[in-house]
């Protein structure tokens, strides 16, 4: 009981501080549209999206790489889409290949920029299934390295993936998710 009322306290004055501060600010910035709107209904301000971008440099395509697997990045989580694709592979009786990108103990990925570009590089398409994701940076990086996306049409992800141009969105339906893995 102690436990959660510590954590009904901390979550509330967290709230506070930062509604607090976003009133009080100038200017306020998000990181999409989908981030800006969710911004202006809690603070009542206007909130100007400032979009991310990738390093050309870095994440480009290789098309001499052969396409082995599909690319799942973060934890196996809900939050993360997790679920759905576990869903979508019991449906169907195709052998996919999947390869899971985690992070450490200090949220940091595993692998460092060039062997995640060669996993970007790799992979037959990345699956962006995050619920509600409110940029999507994993699918510019996908897409920046030649390689497609699969997510899901909600949050950020429907102002980077251009649907039958640059991925494939779907609804958070795991025979939709099974089908578009085996079109792609």
């Amino acid at each position: 009981a102690f436990k959660m009322g510590y954590e009904y306290t901390r979550r509330n004055l967290i709230r506070f501080i930062d509604r607090t501060n976003a009133i009080a600010a100038d200017y306020l910035i998000a990181n999409s549209a989908f981030t800006a709107n969710k911004a202006r209904k809690a603070y009542g301000k206007e909130v100007e999206p400032l979009l991310l971008g990738v390093d050309s440099m870095v994440f480009k395509p290789d098309a001499e790489v052969k396409k082995k697997h599909f690319l799942f990045i973060g934890e196996k989580e809900e939050i993360n889409g997790y679920p759905l694709l576990k869903e979508a592979l019991e449906l169907t009786s195709l052998p996919f290949n999947i390869s899971y990108v985690t992070f450490n103990k200090d949220n940091q990925f595993k692998l460092s920029d060039e062997e995640l570009v060669s996993e970007y590089q790799q992979a037959a398409a990345t699956l962006c299934l995050a619920v509600e994701e409110p940029f999507g940076l994993a699918a510019l990086e996908s897409m920046a390295c030649g390689t497609p996306v699969i997510a899901v049409n909600e949050g950020g992800y429907r102002e980077t993936v251009e649907d039958k141009v640059t991925g494939l969105l779907i609804k958070r339906d795991a025979k939709e998710l099974a089908e578009a893995m085996k079109y792609l």
